[in-house]
């Protein structure tokens, strides 16, 4: 066996980049996929029909205080953001 010629390290070269694509991609889908399959059940899960009222909750803000969605009524308009979080 002699040395590798340069053809044949240029075909390895390509291969390992090869590899390393397809992991990051591999890792990139096991990261995204499960976020959006959950904002979508989310979705789904927690529709409400358009003229209807929302259903009372309470949930924490950015700061740790627990808000009631009750507490906004008739007072000022609420948009409700909802993001996943990796904990």
């Amino acid at each position: 066996m002699g040395h590798p010629t340069k053809t044949e390290k240029y075909r390895v070269r390509q291969e390992q980049a090869r590899r390393r694509r397809r992991l990051r991609l591999l890792v990139v889908a096991a990261l995204i996929l499960p976020a959006l399959a959950g904002g979508v059940y989310a979705l789904l899960a927690w529709s409400v029909p358009i003229g209807k009222p929302v259903p009372a909750f309470t949930l924490e803000n950015q700061d740790g205080q627990r808000m009631t969605l009750s507490d906004f009524r008739g007072k000022q308009p609420v948009a409700l953001i909802f993001y996943m979080v990796a904990t």
